[in-house]
C-alpha cells in the first residue's frame, strides 16, 4: 500500500476554526489577513474599518485556536474561561508590536471567545490567561473587539474640521477652562514633532486662566475624551491600550509621549493658517512652539546616583574576583 501524507481530525478542526474565525471577522465588518505560514503564534491581522467604510490603518494581529481543549475551568468559574498558552507564545505575545487578539473557537458550543492577549499580560503578567465568557465574537461589536486598540467608527476628517471641533470641544468650567486645541498645542515638544500629555498640562493652563480650580467627573471625562479624540483622528501614534490600563485600572490620568501622524503634522498647518489671521494678536509669540520636558532632580535623585554608584563598584569587585579565581 502506498504511503500518502494524512489530513488528520486535528488538521481539519484548525481549519474549521479559522474559516470560522475568518467568517465571523469579515461580517463583522474586518479585513481579515490570514499569514501562509502562522507557526510562531500568530495567524493573521485585522484591520478596522470605519463606517464610512475606510481602511483606518489601525491593525491587531491574531491568534486563532480550535477545539474546546483550550478552555478550562468554565465549571467552576461562571465568567472566565482559562487558556493555557505555552511560554514561548505568552512571551512572543508581550512583545509583539501590535495588540494581539486571542480567538478559541469551540466547536462544542459554536462560538468564538477573545480577547486582547497582549494587553492582559501587560496588566496581569505571563500567566495563564481568563477570557471572559461575555467575550463572544460571534455576538459583539468591532468597537468591542478593538476596545483596547483604539477603535474608532467614525470617519477620519479634514484637519479644517478636526481644528474647529478642538476649538468647539471646550470645558467650560470656569475652574476648568480649557479646550482640546489648548491641550494639543501645550502639549507640544521636541521641535513640534510629539505630543506631550499629563494632568500637569491641563493644570498649567487652567492655572494661568483662574485662580480657583476645581475638576470632578466632568473634567476628568472630558481629558478622556480629548485622549481618544487624537486616537480617533489619528494624530499622533498614542499606545491607547497603555492609557486604558491608566485609567481603569490604576485610576490615574495617563501620562504619554507621541510622535505626531502626517495628520497631526497637517494640523499645525492649520493652526499656523489660523493664527495667520489674527496676526495682530500678541504678534510676540507664536502658538505652534515646543515646551521643554525635563525630569525632576530632587534630593532622593541624589540618593539613588550615590547608591547606584556603589552598588556598580561593589558589584565590579566581586566580578574581578570572580574572574581571578577562574
Amino acid at each position: 500500500m502506498e504511503t500518502l501524507p494524512k489530513y488528520t481530525q486535528k488538521n481539519q478542526q484548525e481549519r474549521i476554526g479559522v474559516f470560522t474565525v475568518g467568517l465571523i471577522l469579515t461580517e463583522l465588518g474586518f479585513i481579515f489577513r490570514e499569514f501562509s505560514n502562522s507557526d510562531v503564534g500568530i495567524d493573521g491581522v485585522i484591520e478596522y474599518v470605519n463606517s464610512a467604510g475606510q481602511a483606518t490603518g489601525k491593525i491587531a494581529a491574531v491568534q486563532i485556536k480550535s477545539g474546546d481543549s483550550y478552555l478550562y475551568g468554565g465549571e467552576t468559574d461562571n465568567n472566565n474561561w482559562t487558556f493555557y498558552p505555552e511560554d514561548k507564545h505568552k512571551k512572543y505575545w508581550e512583545i509583539y508590536a501590535i495588540p494581539v487578539i486571542l480567538l478559541v473557537y469551540s466547536p462544542s458550543r459554536d462560538k468564538v471567545y477573545f480577547i486582547d492577549v497582549r494587553h492582559y499580560f501587560k496588566i496581569n503578567g505571563l500567566g495563564n490567561v481568563k477570557i471572559p465568557k461575555e467575550n463572544i465574537l460571534d455576538t459583539t461589536t468591532k468597537s468591542k473587539v478593538f476596545e483596547t486598540v483604539g477603535n474608532s467608527d467614525e470617519s477620519f476628517l479634514d484637519i479644517k474640521s478636526v481644528f474647529n471641533i478642538m476649538v468647539e470641544s471646550h470645558c467650560k468650567s470656569p475652574s476648568f477652562n480649557l479646550s482640546y486645541l489648548d491641550l494639543f498645542l501645550q502639549g507640544l515638544t521636541n521641535i513640534c514633532q510629539q505630543v506631550y500629555f499629563d494632568m500637569s498640562v491641563a493644570m498649567d493652563i487652567v492655572e494661568c486662566r483662574s485662580p480657583f480650580i476645581a475638576g470632578g467627573d466632568k473634567e476628568y471625562n472630558f481629558i478622556y475624551e480629548y485622549v481618544r479624540f487624537l486616537v480617533k483622528q489619528n494624530l499622533a501614534e498614542i499606545d491607547f491600550g497603555e492609557c486604558l490600563i491608566e485609567w481603569n485600572d490604576r485610576k490615574l490620568v495617563p501620562r504619554f509621549l507621541a510622535a505626531l501622524t502626517h495628520r497631526g503634522k497637517a494640523l499645525l498647518a492649520q493652526v499656523k493658517y489660523v493664527e495667520n489671521k489674527y496676526s495682530e494678536i500678541m504678534p510676540e509669540t507664536t502658538l505652534v512652539q515646543e515646551r521643554l520636558i525635563q525630569l525632576v532632580f530632587d534630593s532622593y535623585a541624589g540618593l539613588r546616583i550615590k547608591k547606584s554608584q556603589e552598588i556598580q563598584k561593589k558589584y565590579r569587585m566581586e566580578l574581578q574576583n570572580k574572574n581571578a579565581s577562574t
